[in-house]
């Protein structure tokens, strides 16, 4: 567990005992919500733990994870409170099943042999862990109860048990990739779209709406961000509810990759002049040399990333947002120095002017579909990163390498103090740009220990 979770989650676990509001029976929230920590080793994002054994120990926050799959053999957990989701079930035919595991059949194809374990019981129903791509590594279903705070959108409250939750339990194949989960995580929070991930099966067991939002903490402010589940008021102090603030987009249905979330990108600028981009690259569109599955690759387009640090963009996007932000920033009496780690275009600090928002550098505005007012600036916080002991600025965008087949992927730093709010129901994504712009930051949420 975070350490900075471990009182935390604690406190509010003694004070569930002894309030009713702990018991499944309580009338249902319209709002529940989860501290979410940043990982400095890994620069990703963990979910607080949800809940007591097996639920209490953090869990990364994964956009694109089908389901909640945790590592349930270091240490074997206990099963006596959990129940096997047989293959054939309702819920298993809701998941994105594999096989069905028979104990002590070798013969069976992706069977498993020997005394029924986590990972392995009699006719269990096997899922992918980590997404819906058959590249994932193999889960179990089983359900157990886990526990969110209720919230009124100002404040949290009282924990809630959602009993029969669906969850997959797998090994620790992905806890011993590097840098695939943040530091003591066990597995993941799955927030795709898909039936087993937490949004919806929130929404059906507790009767909220299916949507969910999230903020992530700037990894320099201390303090935790927060997820949102269902609907509530977006209160962060002193700015108050933010929710007048939230501007809206269609999120974009990619049929290769249904579960995850997809924006339409109309143009980029820098300064307010449009980058010359193919537009057809900001489209999501059939290319028939490459063939996933069988059918030709859906390519292009922009998705959001909870995992990638840094906004990737296809080469020759890369190459016009670096030649117009370079251009502008000499403009502006900053001196490139070239290439400085991971980033290709960077400037000597030293020239920068600063203000209490940071570096003065030219703004980068992602325009998206929809109604008017629907875009994003990225001011110097989100724009540009500070390295060689800083010495030097960067801009805080990468090129996707020749393999990818999306044009722009939104990572965190960018993400990082903005509001966004997916409405699966509505298929639409709303987003506040920037919470510092109002006076607040995402840790800024204030979570009660008082319950």
């Amino acid at each position: 567990m975070h350490p900075s979770l471990r009182p935390f989650l604690s406190l509010c676990l003694l004070c569930c005992l002894a309030s009713s509001s702990c018991l499944s029976g309580a009338a249902p929230p319209k709002a529940l919500v989860a501290p979410i920590v940043y990982d400095t080793s890994t620069s990703l994002y963990a979910v607080s733990p949800l809940g007591g054994p097996p639920f209490d120990r953090a869990l990364l926050l994964n956009l694109d994870s089908s389901n909640l799959w945790k590592d349930c053999m270091d240490p074997l957990i206990s099963l006596s409170t959990l129940q096997a989701v047989l293959y054939g079930s309702a819920i298993c035919n809701s998941a994105s099943v594999q096989t069905s595991l028979i104990t002590g059949d070798p013969g069976y194809v992706s069977g498993c042999t020997g005394l029924p374990t986590p990972i392995c019981s009699n006719n269990s129903c096997s899922v992918f862990v980590s997404g819906s791509s058959s590249s994932s590594p193999n889960g179990v279903l089983w359900t157990g109860t886990i526990s969110l705070l209720s919230t009124d959108g100002a404040h949290s409250g009282p924990l809630v048990s959602v009993p029969m939750f669906a969850f997959a339990c797998s090994d620790d194949i992905l806890l011993n990739a590097q840098g695939a989960l943040p530091s003591n995580a066990v597995g993941a929070a799955g927030l795709s779209r898909a039936a087993l991930a937490l949004p919806t099966q929130l929404a059906r067991k507790l009767s909220i709406q299916r949507r969910f939002a999230y903020c992530l903490p700037r990894s320099s402010i201390p303090g935790n961000g927060i997820l949102f589940f269902g609907r509530s008021p977006y209160v962060f102090p002193p700015a108050g509810d933010i929710s007048n603030h939230l501007r809206y987009t269609p999120l974009v249905f990619n049929p290769q990759e249904a579960d995850s979330y997809f924006v339409g990108v109309k143009y980029v600028s820098v300064n307010k002049v449009q980058l010359p981009i193919n537009s057809t690259l900001l489209q999501l569109t059939n290319n028939p040399s490459i063939i996933i599955n069988g059918e030709p690759a859906v390519v292009g387009g922009t998705s959001i990333s909870s995992t990638i640090r840094y906004t990737q963009l296809e080469s020759s996007i890369y190459d016009a947002l670096a030649r117009e932000f370079t251009a502008a920033a000499t403009g502006m009496g900053l001196s490139p120095v070239g290439a400085e780690g991971v980033f290709e275009t960077c400037f000597d600090a030293s020239a920068a002017q600063t203000s209490g928002s940071g570096y003065a550098v030219p703004e980068i505005t992602l325009t998206f579909q929809g109604g008017q007012g629907a875009s994003w600036t990225f001011t110097s916080s989100n724009s540009v990163a500070v390295v060689g002991d800083g010495k030097h600025i960067c801009l805080a965008f990468q090129r996707l390498d020749k393999f990818q087949i999306r044009s722009i992927v939104l990572g965190t730093y960018q993400q990082q103090d903005a509001l966004l709010v997916f409405d699966i129901a509505n298929s639409m994504l709303g987003f506040v740009p920037d919470l510092a712009g109002l006076g607040s930051h995402c840790s800024n949420f204030p979570f009660s220990t008082s319950h």
